[in-house]
């Protein structure tokens, strides 16, 4: 059976006598043909993981532990600087092919994956 993927992004903001709401344009995030299997572990080892996205994916939501301190970075290739992610927050990473990516981490953890 075919399956669709939705993720929707809405930032608010309140406090200090103000409130506002910021909508992305291009959300929500749609995939007509969404890979089965939902959520899966990552057991990510100190160093470069590589990670292959299965067929269909168009994104990925990168779930560490919320107690975690490790730093993770996102590289296309293990050679590249990468980008920090916060240790212990969702990250939604849009893919905008179904190559490889890698998750780099200073210490052995494991993430859920969750593939949209």
């Amino acid at each position: 059976m075919a399956k669709t993927s939705q993720v929707t992004i809405q930032v608010q903001i309140s406090g200090d006598g103000e409130t506002s709401t910021y909508n992305p344009p291009a959300v929500p995030v749609l995939n007509a043909a969404a890979p089965n299997g939902g959520t899966v572990a990552a057991i990510l080892a100190a160093g470069n993981n590589t990670i292959t996205p299965p067929a269909g994916s168009t994104g990925v939501i990168i779930i560490p532990d919320v107690a975690s301190a490790n730093v993770k970075k996102i590289k296309g290739v293990g050679g590249d600087t990468g980008i920090t992610i916060a240790p212990a927050a969702p990250t939604f990473l849009a893919l905008g092919s179904t190559g490889t990516f890698v998750i780099n981490a200073v210490a052995g953890e494991t993430v859920q994956l969750h593939w949209t």
